[in-house]
C-alpha cells in the first residue's frame, strides 16, 4: 500500500513538473505580431474644424504637441477651446488672438 502511495505521489509530482516547464516553454515563447506596425498620420499645418467643432490629429505615441491656437474675441471674450485625450481634458481655456499650448 506504500510503495502504491509513493508511485502515485512521485507520478503526480512528475506531470506537475512537466505540465510547469511546458508552461514556462510556451509563456516565454516569441510569437509573431498579429497586428502592424502603427504609422502615424502628418500632423497638419492648419486644420479645419468638423461640424461638431474637433479636430482630430492621430498620434500612435505619447508625443509633445504644441497648439497654435487662434481666435478672434467677440464681445472682450474669445471662443472657449480644449484639448482632449480620450475622455481626460488635457488643456481648455479661452483663446484670444494667438495662443500656444503645448500638451
Amino acid at each position: 500500500m506504500r510503495a502504491l502511495a509513493w508511485l502515485l505521489g512521485l507520478g503526480t509530482f512528475a506531470l506537475g513538473l512537466s505540465l510547469a516547464l511546458w508552461s514556462l516553454d510556451q509563456a516565454f515563447r516569441l510569437a509573431p505580431l498579429t497586428r502592424e506596425a502603427c504609422v502615424p498620420g502628418p500632423l497638419p499645418e492648419r486644420a479645419e474644424l468638423w461640424s461638431n467643432g474637433a479636430v482630430e490629429i492621430p498620434l500612435c505615441r505619447k508625443a509633445w504637441v504644441t497648439f497654435r491656437l487662434q481666435g478672434t474675441p467677440a464681445g472682450g471674450h474669445g471662443p472657449l477651446a480644449m484639448v482632449v485625450e480620450g475622455s481626460r481634458v488635457l488643456w481648455q481655456g479661452e483663446v484670444r488672438w494667438l495662443q500656444g499650448v503645448r500638451v
